[in-house]
């Protein structure tokens, strides 16, 4: 009982499986993961590669135009949650086109990383008039762009290849049904108001700054879910 009150976790494929069809009936899934049990089994594969519970990653993982992505509070909660994170800072300056939203992650052993997203940037790739949501929310979208950068150059052992679904979500589109769902998931994200921890920034570099190897990357502790032959 004491395992089930912190989390059910399954410790072969067969009970994985059976996790999958039963969650998927619930209203408490995201609409995306409802009556769809494989895809649930896959993002419950893809939490645990990177140490999340069953229902974290349902919570987290968002499969757009057939990829999985991490969503930007997700990626932060990653790796704020890591003894290698000295401190995340988020901020913005400047107005009209030069208006941008700027992130530092401090990671012991390395160098500052700070990434940058303007509305200059986003009228650059095309995005600030694809959607209402980079109007309506601009502040949510950029800050969600320069975190995306930002976790990545600096946590990319800790991401295991993952990239933002808010980054994900403007990527062209074969057919209409995934956009649909991915501005359905921008309003969630913009409207959001999950707060990051705040450190204060130091030294500011334009854009992107590559990042150092880490020669001792230490990952979370996962647990992996290994196929087993069903009786």
């Amino acid at each position: 009982m004491n395992q089930l009150t912190k989390h059910v976790q399954p410790t072969s494929w067969a009970e994985a499986r059976q996790l999958a069809k039963d969650i998927s009936k619930s209203d408490l899934v995201p609409q995306g993961y409802r009556g769809k049990p494989d895809q649930i089994l896959c993002a419950i594969q893809y939490g645990a590669e990177i140490g999340f519970s069953p229902f974290q990653a349902l919570q987290s993982i968002v499969i757009i135009s057939g990829k999985a992505s991490l969503s930007g509070d997700a990626m932060l909660a990653l790796v704020s949650a890591r003894p290698d994170c000295e401190g995340v800072s988020e901020t913005f300056e400047g107005e009209g086109d030069e208006r941008r939203a700027i992130c530092e992650i401090k990671r012991r052993g390395w160098k500052p990383t700070i990434c940058t997203f303007s509305v200059a940037d986003a009228k650059q790739a095309n995005l600030w008039g694809k959607s209402d949501v980079w109007k309506k929310y601009s502040d949510r979208m950029l800050q969600m762009r320069a975190r995306g950068f930002a976790v990545r150059n600096a946590f990319q052992d800790a991401l295991k290849g993952f990239i933002s679904s808010e980054e994900a979500q403007d990527y062209p589109v074969k057919n209409s049904a995934p956009v649909a769902e991915a501005v359905a998931i921008s309003e969630v994200v913009a409207t959001a108001s999950i707060a990051p921890p705040v450190v204060d920034q130091t030294t500011e570099v334009p854009f992107v700054e590559e990042s150092q190897s880490d020669p001792h990357p230490k990952d979370p502790d996962v647990r992996l879910i290994t196929p087993a032959q069903q009786g």
